[in-house]
């Protein structure tokens, strides 16, 4: 054999060995491809090895091949994920390329390059390197170019470095062109136009337009199987369904994407057998979408068969390796297992520090991970670190990606845990910045952010804002989501909540009940059990923990509403179904913290029915959990403390109240900014224990520390200032120090008319300053305040009301009975025009009290203006001596008084004490004495033994007895007087009524708000971060 025929039938052999290696890499046979190619390269080294001359033709020949050999073996490396051999072969093929001068060659080396910095998420080199591999082809290809495979091959690459930039326009402008040539050279039924699909399913995703993406999954799934079913090809096939499942799974489509992915991988067991990296992909796969759906057993086996296979293959010190310890780091972070999570985060960060450097985006979300852990833990300084390692380093690719987003997110949470709600807001609009210009108006990541600083308004207090946002976030996950999603009822709960803070009963529980019903049909849909009967759910899958939390949550919601509503037996059983559902779940932190808030709403409940030894005893249950989590200077600890301090102060053991506020303020002092509403509300608590300790100059200091705060809060809560300047002016008030009550009254409505004209806040102190003048029985001048008042309100039926019964009292003082009459009357025509109630029913009462059980809705303003009109007509014909007349009266009082959701035990009890003192006026002796034994029972009941107004209704009882010549009877009620008159004596106590009420009677105009305050401690999930 000559020597020409030698060489052809030796690059023949190179020829084919190098097509047989091609072949196996589109089959994804990787070592098979780099045998062939090392074969390939190995024939050409024999011509050196016997010294044959070759001609100069084939000597170029030989070194084309060699180029294109060595590039070809760079990309079997890069599959591989060996980076160093792979840039090791590209730099040999660019050099023999410079040597033969060839600038396509050379242009193909820079798109290795190209493509090998993008992997190592060095994507600023990448494009240079590709945009010069892009300019030599387009110079050398002239008006060829946008017609080669090589063209399109650039286009494809630069659009991945786009996409990991989250320049989306961009990447998909690639995409476009590159699949425009592949199709014009290669038809429809291609596999690199498959590829260039592939890419576009990849953008799509990404922006999270998942339709879009299936549409084009469905379609080439099915050209695959034409092209390649039954051929050693089905690895495309498994490729398709592979990325179906990543679809499906950014979806929440858990029940599809798992059969998907499971159908990948048999594809790649049957075409690679079970140690392949694809395999430990799918693995990995399955096992994410086992994650998602808390099935963690099943997820971590997954995990680790997919990182044995990658320590087999890969070493153990491999991207890919660190990926595995990275999930199952997930694994143990979410299920609080935060020492293990760390550790697997640790020895995926270190891989990642080893092979790509402090500087790498990978090495930035490590760093994310162990701050999320550090979040979890309580440990928000060590978070805050850790976000702000890996912010520094992702801010090196840009100020706006993804990451950075993300990473702005994760602070603002930090920033709301620790009530720095300003600073909260400040990143979650940095977040939503980036978000919205990566990603568009209409993507889920924009809709959290939205939902996020709904989030920080609420807590500002901001609630028109909150709303807005929240329904933004809605709008964009029912567009996206569907109306049956996780997320669209997290929107529906958290506009509930702001319903609810904002008094609209009626609407926070239509969207409680939206999303209850979406939370409890995703129980049913994944057949776990009858919802309602939480014992019966198989929670060790814990398939969905967290929607068992977020019912517990609604329930506990739609309890808190029930409780506004003084509607407490409903909300108790709010309360115990929410702690029913948490009671059956693994004692995460989380769980045990709501359970611990639950039980503290459970004894708020009692608490306001009275209950002081049950209330007791569900804070001591709460305390000690929270003790438990060493949770001892924590916010929420400050809450129970404080509502231990309640309970003891309605038990009149001052002492342990005193002791309980000072333990809950110390925490407040040390955890919460210096002037924090809480921290105003809980000096006035402190001061009236003082007040009740007869250490009255503390009293007072404490009264105008919580002033103090709320005049440094003056712009975010202008009306709560006025509950200080309150407790002053009673202070000076309960001492008789008239001429100092009106000061504070003057000052308080001079801020009023100051920031706001006037209103209904400004006509309440007008009223108070004419009490005053009442109090000193200047009764002309009462008389000239409610008459001005009486202008102001001229418009307004309620205010005209209460400004006419005022008028009414004044002549009822001068003995004025006739036009004290006429003005009580008209206070009742105005009280039943506000409720639009027909003038024929003035005197129905019990017509009144059908309509306000229909109409739940009506104000209970409106009704206790009613009530008390019908009691003060009742008084004057009274003194008329129309003893009848007083009688119905007052029982249409009673009537209303009794049908009003809440506790007006005081109310009742005055009335039935007057409606006693009428029967005694008739001699009708036992009917006085049984309604009198009513009355002082339920005063005993409100304000214990000692309360000052028993002492007359003992003294008729005492009158009573003895005509009825009961003198035991007698003796015990004189004595039961005695005792409370020398109590008083004693203790220098003087009717501090307004103190001693039990705590509904602080839930008057600015009540409600004080009641969110302690709700919004014992909040669950919707309020914490």
């Amino acid at each position: 054999m000559d020597n020409k025929q030698f060489e052809c039938n030796l690059i023949d052999q190179v020829h084919n060995l190098q097509q047989q290696g091609r072949q196996s890499y589109r089959q994804a046979n990787f070592q098979s491809a780099q045998n062939f190619y090392m074969q390939a390269i190995d024939r050409i080294g024999i011509f050196q090895a016997i010294n044959i001359s070759i001609s100069l033709e084939n000597t170029t020949i030989t070194d084309q091949f060699r180029c294109d050999l060595y590039h070809d073996l760079s990309k079997v490396y890069i599959r591989k994920d060996q980076y160093d051999q792979a840039i090791e072969y590209v730099l040999e093929s660019q050099r023999i390329a410079n040597q033969l001068q060839d600038q396509v060659r050379t242009a193909r080396c820079l798109d290795r390059q190209g493509e090998i910095k993008l992997l190592k998420n060095q994507y600023h080199q990448a494009l240079q390197d590709l945009k010069h591999s892009l300019e030599i082809k387009l110079d050398v290809l002239g008006n060829d170019g946008e017609d080669n495979l090589d063209i399109a091959e650039s286009y494809h690459i630069l659009s991945k470095v786009y996409l990991a930039q989250d320049r989306f326009d961009t990447s998909n402008s690639n995409c476009k062109k590159a699949l425009d040539i592949r199709i014009k050279l290669l038809g429809e039924n291609d596999l690199d136009v498959i590829e260039s699909y592939l890419m576009r399913i990849q953008i799509y995703m990404q922006q999270s337009k998942f339709d879009e993406a299936l549409d084009i999954l469905d379609k080439y799934v099915e050209v695959a199987w034409k092209m390649f079913y039954n051929k050693i090809n089905n690895y495309v096939i498994a490729k398709l369904y592979n990325d179906m499942g990543v679809i499906y799974t950014y979806q929440s489509k858990y029940e599809k994407a798992l059969p998907v992915f499971e159908l990948s991988l048999t594809f790649r067991v049957n075409l690679f057998g079970d140690s392949h990296t694809h395999v430990a992909e799918s693995y990995n796969n399955i096992g994410n979408v086992y994650y998602y759906q808390f099935k963690y057993d099943n997820a971590m086996s997954m995990y680790d068969k997919s990182l044995k296979i990658r320590l087999q293959l890969l070493g153990d010190s491999h991207l890919h390796v660190a990926e595995s310890y990275n999930n199952i780091g997930n694994i143990h972070c979410y299920q609080c297992q935060y020492d293990n999570a760390i550790q697997m985060y640790d020895k995926s960060l270190k891989i990642r520090l080893q092979l790509l450097g402090d500087s790498h985006t990978l090495v930035a979300e490590s760093y994310k991970n162990i701050g999320n852990v550090y979040c979890y833990q309580s440990k928000y300084d060590d978070a805050m670190l850790m976000y702000e390692k890996s912010l520094t380093i992702s801010l090196k690719f840009g100020s706006s990606s993804t990451h950075n987003a993300e990473l702005y997110n994760n602070i603002g949470n930090i920033y709301c845990n620790q009530s720095k709600f300003n600073k909260a807001v400040s990143m979650y609009e940095k977040s939503l910045n980036i978000r919205l210009k990566l990603l568009g108006d209409s993507h889920t990541h924009v809709a959290e952010s939205y939902n996020n600083i709904g989030n920080g308004y609420c807590y500002q207090f901001r609630y028109d804002d909150a709303m807005s946002m929240y329904e933004k976030s809605l709008n964009i996950r029912l567009r996206l989501l569907g109306d049956s999603h996780t997320h669209v009822a997290e929107s529906y709960n958290n506009i509930g909540n702001i319903y609810s803070y904002q008094s609209k009963y009626g609407d926070a529980m239509l969207m409680y009940e939206k999303s209850l019903n979406i939370r409890l049909q995703l129980l049913r849909d994944n057949g776990k059990a009858q919802p309602m009967f939480p014992e019966s759910l198989n929670i060790e899958s814990k398939l969905l923990v967290d929607e068992h939390i977020y019912i517990a949550e609604l329930y506990n919601n739609i309890g808190i509403v029930y409780t506004h509503q003084t509607k407490y037996d409903e909300a108790l059983s709010m309360f115990e179904k929410s702690l029913s559902f948490l009671s059956h779940l693994t004692s995460s932190r989380d769980v045990q913290t709501d359970v611990s808030k639950l039980y503290n709403s459970i004894g708020i409940i009692y608490f306001l029915q009275n209950k002081y030894d049950k209330a007791l005893s569900m804070y001591e249950v709460s305390l000690s959990i929270q003790l438990e989590m060493s949770m001892e200077n924590h916010p929420d600890t400050a809450i129970l403390y404080n509502n231990f301090g309640d309970v003891y102060y309605h038990q009149s053991v001052h002492d342990q109240a005193l002791t309980m506020y000072q333990k809950s303020l110390d925490i407040q002092l040390r955890l919460l900014p210096e002037y924090y509403l809480k921290t105003a509300i809980l000096y006035i608590s402190i001061g009236q224990i003082y007040y009740h300790q007869s250490q009255d100059l503390l009293a007072l200091l404490m009264f105008e520390k919580s002033l103090d705060i709320r005049l440094q809060l003056w712009k975010k809560y202008q009306t709560d200032i006025y509950k200080s300047f309150s407790k002053i002016e009673s202070f000076h008030h309960c001492q008789s120090n008239y001429d100092e009550t009106l000061l504070i009254f003057e000052k308080s409505l001079d801020i009023r008319l100051t920031s706001s004209g006037t209103n209904h806040t400004n006509i309440s102190t007008f009223n108070k300053i004419g009490k005053v003048y009442w109090y000193q029985s200047t009764n002309d001048r009462a008389l000239l305040i409610h008459r001005e008042l009486l202008k102001k309100c001229s418009k307004t039926n309620e205010y005209k009301a209460v400004s006419y019964n005022k008028i009414g009292k004044a002549y009822f003082r001068q003995s004025k009975y006739d036009e004290a009459l006429l003005m009580h009357e008209e206070s009742l025509k105005n009280s039943l025009k506000s409720l639009n109630i027909d003038h024929i029913y003035i005197y129905n009462s019990v017509t009144i009290v059908k309509f306000i059980h229909i109409v739940d809705s009506i104000s209970h303003t409106d009704c206790k203006n009613i009530a008390d009109s019908y009691r003060c007509i009742g008084k004057v014909y009274k003194h008329q001596s129309k003893y009848d007349d007083a009688l119905s009266m007052l029982q249409k009082s009673l009537n209303i008084w009794e049908s009003l959701h809440g506790d007006y035990r005081s109310h009742i009890a005055k009335l039935y004490s007057n409606i006693a003192d009428i029967n005694s006026l008739q001699s009708n002796w036992n009917e006085a004495l049984t309604r009198y034994q009513y009355a002082s029972k339920k005063y005993v009941e409100v304000f214990g033994e000692n309360y000052p107004k028993l002492v007359p209704i003992y003294a008729a009882m005492t009158y009573i007895y003895e005509i009825q010549n009961k003198d035991n009877e007698a003796v015990t009620m004189r004595n039961k007087s005695d005792c409370i008159r020398n109590s008083q004596q004693k203790n220098n106590q003087i009717d501090y009524q307004a103190n001693s009420q039990p705590l509904q009677a602080n839930f008057g105009s600015q009540g409600k708000e004080y009641i969110l305050l302690k709700y919004l401690g014992i909040g669950l999930r919707s309020m914490r971060v």
